[in-house]
């Protein structure tokens, strides 16, 4: 039987397209961390994560019991070991840290402290004391942010409005020593430096936006 890709038929015989798999560094193993590396799994993200175990309990909020139950989770009074069951070994764990984070057009090339460099098209860095309620409800709109756009600046533009009523002004720029910022949704700054888009909630990073 012909195979088919979005109402296009190939013949069994020709090669068919490879739909390449988006890679994303989650910085942090808290709850944010582990709740947005579970909304990126879900959609088949490949997924690592930097950071020692943490044990987080559930603030228990209307809003982070619906994401909750969108998530398909089964929360207990330590939500980050239901996250890390439930994680298993679907994603990569590294204990090392984060030494420097170089972006490229289409995302950046991270050295970790034993000097492993990796490259991802999306890098987040949780803020760890966070509300956890929210930690949930950010981590599963921004999946389905980058679900929806295929740009992460319109993705991470949308995520930030729908937000907004929860949290009120998320976004702030983050860059190395004696650096001005370069990119972040909706604003542009000088080139050459180091930047990195940080929410309060999960703090989504992607240092530039990607490609259409």
């Amino acid at each position: 039987m012909p195979g088919s890709l979005v109402g296009v038929t190939y013949p069994p015989w020709e090669k068919r397209p490879v739909m390449l798999t988006r890679r994303a560094l989650v910085i942090g193993t808290g709850l944010a961390g582990l709740a947005t590396a579970y909304r990126l799994r879900r959609s088949d993200w490949d997924v690592v994560l930097v950071g020692e175990p943490t044990r987080c309990a559930f603030t228990r909020t209307a809003a982070g019991l619906d994401a909750a139950r969108r998530l398909g989770l089964r929360l207990d009074p330590d939500v980050a070991a239901v996250l890390r069951r439930s994680l298993g070994n679907a994603v990569t764990y590294r204990s090392d840290e984060v030494g420097t984070l170089r972006p490229d057009d289409c995302g950046a090339t991270v050295t970790f402290s034993n000097g492993d460099d990796e490259w991802f098209d999306l890098v987040t860095e949780p803020d760890p004391d966070f509300d956890s309620s929210l930690a949930l409800v950010a981590a599963e709109m921004l999946g389905d942010a980058l679900d929806i756009f295929r740009d992460t600046d319109e993705a991470l533009r949308w995520w930030e409005e729908t937000l907004r009523p929860f949290t009120g002004e998320l976004v702030e720029s983050l860059a190395g020593p004696g650096q001005s910022p370069t990119w972040i949704p909706g604003r542009q700054a000088g080139s050459g430096s180091l930047a990195r888009m940080i929410s309060r909630t999960t703090g989504a990073v992607s240092p530039r936006p990607r490609s259409r």
